[in-house]
């Protein structure tokens, strides 16, 4: 397999065809997302602690309709998101293959597409996932209680034992999804047929399936790092702009400011992982076609 061919090939596609910018961009909100670190210092907070969970006990029982409003809201929204995550994941698989192949398509064959073989491809997220949730549940628990009952050596052994299956498998069962959704796509086969077949295919190509996906882990990772250069290089100065406004205007002056460095810094963020979901599904769209025509 020529690896820099495929590589080449899906840098093109995705830069050329900017119609698919759209699918990326549904599936991106979906996966992975932004990462919020909280750090909270437990320093002198011993004695307040009651204090902190009477309060929000109480607020909680005072505006419970409210909080259930939100809850359900969110909830209502992450659905919707996902949705179209799924719908989108079908469409980019189906377009790409159009395009290898030669074909004119658009976004109206997305949308065509992504309702084709939307249910399949959600039941096969559903499958998958409910099966990596069980293999936690089952090997997570008794560690769990482990810990709870304070037999921390047991419970330490037992965790290593855990992540040593769980990791091969949880890596096994992403890899087995990537083929299996391009079965059911462009094979136009049915989930479980798709997840046996996809299991051979990597039984038989083990080596060039794990390359490749090394091979788009690091070029995710040095995009990462480029991004996370850019941001700061940009973030400071926004950052400084900030403090500047809220020292000559106060709170409400530093909003401005402050609310379009968040804007931007989001907007770089999620343009580039739009762009690198549709290299990393025009990809392995191309290393599909490839090993299923060898």
């Amino acid at each position: 397999m020529d690896y820099l061919k495929i590589l080449k090939r899906a840098y093109q596609i995705t830069i050329k065809h900017k119609f698919l910018w759209l699918f990326g961009f549904l599936v991106a909100l979906t996966s992975g997302g932004i990462n919020f670190n909280l750090n909270f210092s437990s320093q002198g907070m011993g004695d307040q602690f009651p204090k902190i969970a009477e309060g929000i006990g109480d607020f909680v029982i005072i505006n419970w309709i409210l909080i259930l409003i939100i809850l359900v809201f969110l909830f209502l929204l992450f659905l919707a998101f996902w949705i179209l995550s799924i719908f989108s994941q079908s469409a980019l698989i189906g377009c790409v293959n159009k395009i290898d192949r030669g074909e004119s398509t658009g976004m109206k064959d997305g949308f065509i597409i992504g309702k084709t073989y939307f249910w399949r491809m959600l039941g096969l997220s559903l499958l998958i996932g409910i099966i990596i949730f069980l293999s936690v549940l089952i090997l997570g628990g008794p560690v769990v209680l482990l810990f709870v009952y304070k037999l921390w050596l047991r419970a330490v052994v037992l965790l290593l034992l855990a992540l040593l299956i769980l990791i091969p498998e949880i890596v096994l069962f992403s890899l087995i999804l990537k083929y299996a959704q391009r079965y059911i796509v462009i094979a136009r086969k049915g989930i479980f047929e798709s997840i046996k077949l996809s299991f051979v295919m990597i039984k038989k190509n083990l080596g060039p399936t794990i390359l490749i996906a090394l091979i788009l882990i690091g070029i995710s990772l040095l995009v990462g790092i480029a991004m996370l250069t850019a941001l700061l290089i940009i973030g400071i100065p926004m950052i400084f702009l900030t403090g500047l406004a809220f020292a000559v205007a106060g709170l409400i002056g530093a909003l401005f400011p402050a609310l379009l460095g968040i804007l931007l810094l989001f907007a770089i963020s999620i343009s580039i992982r739009t762009l690198l979901t549709v290299f990393d599904y025009t990809v392995w769209t191309l290393v599909f076609k490839q090993l299923k025509k060898d």
